[in-house]
Parts: structure tokens; C-alpha cells; sequence
């Protein structure tokens, strides 16, 4: 059984030194919930983001939070159970 799709719009965070930046911490939080672990994945990655056209893969959430924090705020995307039993990031849908 998959979870239900979860839909985000990136938000904006104000940095300690005064910049701002996408708030990216839900979107992760949500990737690390629905990804099970590897040995339910059998091999298949544990998130995959789509975004601009591209496909995107890793298995470490700290690479998934440096690529959502290029992405601009505002943005809409779905986060969801793959086949694969990994988290999808779709900016793209």
C-alpha cells in the first residue's frame, strides 16, 4: 500500500546572517518519512527528485537538502512513496 502524496510550496526562511533561503526542512522531513529502509528498497535509491526535467538520485538526505536549497522559493512540489519503496521529490508534476 503507498502513502498518500503530500504537497508542499517551498517557503522562506530568514538565515542567522540576515539572508533568506527556501525552507527546506519539511520537504527532507517528509522524503525520510515516506522512504523505507534500505532493505525494503533492495537496491533502488532512497530519493529521487525531479525537478527542471531532470531525475536526480541519492541515498543520503543531506545531499537531498543542499539540492532542494538551490531550488527557489515558492516552488510546488509532491512528495510520495516510489515503486521502489524510496521517496520521489516531484517539482515537476
Amino acid at each position: 500500500m503507498f502513502a498518500p502524496a503530500i504537497d508542499f510550496t517551498l517557503a522562506t526562511i530568514t538565515l542567522p546572517d540576515g539572508c533568506q533561503a527556501p525552507d527546506t526542512a519539511p520537504v527532507v522531513a517528509a522524503a525520510v518519512a515516506a522512504a523505507r529502509p534500505a532493505k525494503e528498497r533492495q537496491g533502488f535509491d532512497r530519493f529521487t527528485l525531479r525537478v527542471d526535467g531532470e531525475v536526480l538520485k541519492t541515498d543520503r538526505r543531506d545531499t537531498l537538502a543542499k539540492w532542494l536549497g538551490q531550488i527557489r522559493s515558492g516552488a510546488k512540489c509532491s512528495v510520495f512513496r516510489n515503486i521502489g519503496q524510496g521517496a520521489t521529490i516531484d517539482f515537476d508534476a
